[in-house]
This record gives structure tokens, C-alpha cells and sequence, in this order.
């Protein structure tokens, strides 16, 4: 991982700071257990990205700055904002 794709996570990371604590360890234990990163090359620069199942909607947090447009869905609701 290079220092922007970090810089990104921790931003993503921040925006569950209001959320309980179970939800932010949940959060950080999927950035460091799971290889976001790996897919990067493979991740839509443009179109739609859609992110069925997709708990708390990390992976969608972690490219805001891309063209791509996200729609993550859950039968959870209060998980995603």
C-alpha cells in the first residue's frame, strides 16, 4: 500500500467516528483483514459501482475520488448513511 491509498482508508475510517464502538472495530478489522487494496486496479474509474450485501459500506468509502458512481445496498439499513 502506498501513502495515498492509506490516507484514503484513514478518511474512510474516520466517517464511523460517531458510530458504537463494535461498529468502528468491525470497520478496522475489515481494512486490515481484507485485500481492498489488491482490487484497486480493477475498480471502475467511470459507471456505477454497485455494492450488493454491503454491511457498513466501507469499500465504497475508500474510492470517494473516483469518476465511478457507488450504490451500496443492505438489508440493514442503519448500517449505511
Amino acid at each position: 500500500m502506498n501513502k495515498t491509498t492509506i490516507d484514503m482508508a484513514r478518511k474512510a475510517l474516520a466517517l464511523y467516528y460517531d458510530f458504537p464502538l463494535m461498529v468502528r472495530f468491525h470497520n478496522y478489522v475489515r481494512y486490515k483483514t481484507c485485500p481492498f487494496f489488491r482490487i484497486e486496479p480493477f475498480v471502475p474509474r467511470e459507471g456505477k459501482i454497485y455494492d450488493l450485501g454491503c454491511g457498513h459500506g466501507f469499500f465504497q468509502y475508500i474510492w470517494p475520488s473516483t469518476a465511478a458512481h457507488g450504490l451500496s445496498l443492505t438489508s440493514t439499513f442503519w448500517k449505511t448513511r
